[in-house]
């Protein structure tokens, strides 16, 4: 939640700085929204070790028997009734929902960088991806195409007006 409140409220700020003086300067450099979420952000190391941790946990002797054992069935795809049965299990049920958020805020992180550098309203896609994932990323491609429709239309009527001026 830290992530999308950062990227919702302050997409650009500087977050903090360290004390005047200080020697290194890794440490006196800004801490930006952009570059938590970087991909060398120890963020995304934290949340992978959450969810191996989770995984881990939640592994039983038949996990892999449920995953694979109707696979020649669905195309190599586990069957849906041996899914529920895994989710069932709260460990499991844990670790996919840590496997869902981080892939949930990924995605946003894709908004919220196409967002910056195109210059577009992202807030409404961005809260789209923390609830509902890729949901968010079919919505900032709708905002992306419309913004860009917009943008074209005024740089054509402000060229039209530039003309009709010069004549």
């Amino acid at each position: 939640m830290p992530v999308y409140a950062l990227m919702l409220c302050a997409p650009r700020a500087r977050l903090a700085r360290s004390r005047p003086g200080c020697a290194s300067a890794a440490l006196t450099r800004y801490v930006q929204t952009r570059a938590l979420l970087r991909s060398s952000s120890p963020l995304w190391l934290l949340i992978a070790a959450v969810h191996a941790l989770a995984l881990a946990q939640s592994w039983q002797s038949d996990t892999l028997a449920l995953m694979f054992r109707s696979a020649s069935d669905t195309l190599g795809l586990p069957a849906l009734e041996n899914i529920q049965r895994m989710f069932a299990r709260p460990d499991a049920a844990a670790a996919s929902w840590v496997h869902l958020l981080g892939l949930d805020l990924l995605v946003a992180r894709h908004v919220h960088s196409d967002a910056l550098r195109r210059r577009l309203p992202a807030a409404h896609s961005l809260v789209l991806c923390m609830m509902f994932g890729p949901t968010g990323l079919l919505c900032h491609a709708a905002t992306r195409a419309l913004v860009q429709r917009l943008r074209a239309a005024q740089a054509a009527a402000a060229a039209g007006g530039v003309e009709r001026a010069a004549s």
